[in-house]
């Protein structure tokens, strides 16, 4: 009954997203109205669109069988890597690579690992971005592919970021069943929480310096639910391919201290940052810093992780 009536919808949405939105080239905008008026066209986020745009087409194929959507979601792929490569002309991006991983997850699953190879590709790419002081990985290289420690964003790394890489690349290893950079994400995994877990007020922390310098991101000491949710998810992943109790121990302690400071236990829903100093200072819920997408997942995903474990008698 219920998967019914949410396929209705999630059909209908799309419909009015091809109908209203939908330019020429296959590309949607990142910002609309709700008549479908372009209110943002893209930047460096409309790249991200497309990803997210291709991986809710397939999953409709999935659903209904419909060439249609299959169409869709090959179209917006193929806008996301040439979007992709466009934005990379200055500098490679990890961003890029994680989320198409991402993409080509489901993609892998719903095609019949029609983009087996490509995702592989991308995946062998990620050890380029290590830097070497804490193990983890940075945000962007130049575009011949060299660090910049001289500059504050060829310092950047975001932890969380980092562990939803490693989630991501965790599932891709997980179907493939090839190993061959399992300890290499294990070990970035564990670089990851060391770096990004506040060891004394607990919660992530969202973003770092790789050399320990202020980070250019003014809210860096913020506890942001988006990276909270994809370092559960990671953790529980690693946990599921090695069986090492470090990683359920990781998961169980974000998991629990995310649902005491992000959840609103009134009025439901969680909210995008936790309190500081012991005070809810921002109450955001919604809007373009937070949406129906990371909280979802995160339970989503981690659900089927847990029934997966429990079919092995883990």
């Amino acid at each position: 009954r219920h998967e019914k009536r949410w396929l209705s919808r999630a059909e209908a949405i799309a419909a009015f997203l091809r109908t209203k939105t939908r330019a020429a080239d296959g590309s949607y905008p990142f910002l609309i109205d709700r008549d479908g008026k372009t209110l943002k066209a893209g930047g460096g986020e409309g790249v991200f669109t497309h990803a997210f745009a291709a991986i809710a087409c397939a999953e409709l194929y999935k659903a209904t069988g419909k060439d249609e959507y299959k169409a869709e979601a090959e179209s917006c792929w193929n806008v996301y890597r040439r979007l992709a490569a466009e934005n990379d002309r200055s500098h490679r991006q990890l961003a890029h690579r994680m989320i198409a991983i991402n993409v080509l997850n489901v993609f892998n699953r719903v095609f019949n690992d029609a983009y087996a190879q490509e995702a592989a590709a991308i995946l062998a790419e990620l050890p380029a971005f290590r830097e070497d002081a804490h193990g983890c990985l940075l945000e962007r290289l130049t575009a011949d592919g060299a660090a910049e420690p001289g500059t504050q964003y060829g310092r950047f790394i975001s932890p969380g970021h980092n562990l939803e890489g490693v989630s991501f690349a965790l599932d891709a290893v997980r179907r493939s069943g090839g190993r061959a950079q399992l300890g290499f994400l294990l070990k970035l995994a564990d670089a990851a929480w060391g770096f990004g877990w506040d060891r004394e007020g607990g919660g992530g922390i969202v973003y770092r310096d790789a050399q320990g310098l202020p980070p250019w991101k003014n809210e860096w000491m913020l506890k942001n639910y988006w990276s909270c949710c994809e370092a559960a998810t990671g953790m529980l992943r690693a946990y599921e391919l090695t069986g090492e109790r470090k990683y359920l121990d990781n998961f169980r302690e974000i998991d629990a201290w995310s649902w005491r400071n992000f959840r609103d236990a009134e009025k439901g829903g969680w909210f995008q940052y936790a309190p500081v100093d012991g005070r809810r200072a921002h109450t955001y819920k919604g809007g373009m810093g937070i949406g129906f997408f990371h909280v979802p997942r995160y339970l989503f995903e981690c659900i089927e992780v847990l029934e997966r474990l429990e079919t092995k008698g883990k």
